[in-house]
């Protein structure tokens, strides 16, 4: 409840909506009682930056304090975690990766910063150690694990960009590896705000980075790569079957029925995808699809490049069972088997997976 009220109390302040004065009352008068009483991190964080947005300045004050306490260092950065945060999966020699919920809530305070009043210099480097955290948690694309983080994030570190922009500065990267020179980047007012990309020609390597001009830039380095789902300690368990009246060893309609339950270490999930990658040459059948809507077994549901989305509100330690058609659009010999692969929205390192095959192919 008082997730939801931030929300609507910060909506409201950042727009300067006239009409909705006696909402916004009602809406902070129940955050500044609810200061009296625990919160969560997440709660925390979200009044902040309603308390700053509104001038509270005692609130953010004795708020702030309280949750620089609770900041998280690492490696020359800061962030938030939330409680009793599953166990994140680490790759050696990369930057460990955090749920979407510790962006939103490290994203909330940078903002809150540097939304506040008579910032200092010590506050500037206090939050370039923030936005260096949430930049290493960027994707290539610019983006985070989902689209409400990355919303709050981006909206985050542009504040805090505007606080250290400086007029006309300009930049040289080169990149080397061993004594040869691999690329350089030019960056001035007039590209600024265009990303350039620079290939390695061969991963692994050793390079340098070298940068030289006035003001600040980015630069990211990006390695793609593959993590297994895993089969025996998943959070999901998941499995999948398939039937269908075979002639000739063809089917023209396959039935797919796929079992979810949650193991993991919470009650219950948050919101829950279920990522059925078609067998080739079938779609899914759209009315058996919005019978799982109607029926309310998935939120809503989505279909593209030969996958099916769907969406669950929760997934419960109860085996969930979901059922649908796909019918053969092109007949394809020797079809391969293909996968389930199940995660939480904004928890993605807790997944399931199960393969499931053609059944005429057993």
């Amino acid at each position: 409840m008082i997730r939801f009220t931030a929300h609507v109390a910060i909506a409201l302040l950042e727009s300067n909506y006239s009409l909705g004065k006696s909402l916004l009352l009602g809406a902070m008068n129940c955050l500044r009682n609810a200061t009296n009483v625990q919160q969560s991190i997440i709660n925390k964080a979200l009044m902040l930056y309603a308390f700053t947005l509104a001038g509270d300045t005692d609130r953010r004050t004795t708020l702030l304090k309280n949750l620089k306490q609770k900041a998280v260092s690492e490696g020359g950065t800061l962030h938030w975690e939330r409680e009793n945060a599953p166990k994140r999966v680490g790759v050696p020699f990369f930057f460990p990766i955090y749920s979407s919920a510790d962006v939103e809530i490290t994203s909330f305070i940078l903002l809150s910063m540097a939304k506040g009043p008579g910032i200092t210099k010590n506050d500037l480097t206090y939050m370039a150690q923030i936005a260096v955290w949430l930049i290493r948690q960027q994707n290539p694309y610019g983006g985070f694990r989902s689209t409400q983080d990355t919303v709050v994030a981006l909206q985050a570190l542009v504040s805090y960009a505007q606080l250290i922009y400086k007029p006309n500065s300009s930049h040289t990267v080169v990149i080397r590896r061993g004594n040869g020179q691999v690329g350089q980047l030019n960056l001035n007012q007039q590209n600024r705000l265009l990303v350039q990309r620079q290939p390695l020609p061969q991963v692994p390597g050793d390079y340098n980075i070298a940068v030289s001009g006035t003001g600040c830039c980015l630069v990211q380095s990006t390695v793609r790569y593959n993590i297994p789902v895993p089969s025996d300690n998943s959070a999901f368990l998941v499995s999948a079957s398939s039937s269908g009246n075979c002639l000739n060893g063809v089917a023209h309609v396959i039935n797919i029925t796929v079992t979810v339950s949650y193991r993991g270490s919470r009650s219950e999930t948050n919101m829950a995808i279920v990522d059925v990658k078609l067998l080739s040459g079938y779609e899914a059948d759209d009315w058996s699809l919005q019978q799982l809507v109607d029926d309310e077994l998935i939120s809503r549901r989505e279909q593209k490049n030969n996958h099916v989305y769907l969406y669950l509100n929760t997934v419960p330690r109860k085996p969930v069972q979901l059922s649908f058609k796909v019918n053969m659009g092109n007949r394809v010999l020797n079809v391969v088997g293909s996968s389930i692969y199940v995660y939480d929205y904004y928890e993605i390192d807790e997944n399931g997976y199960a393969p499931y095959s053609h059944p005429c192919r057993r």
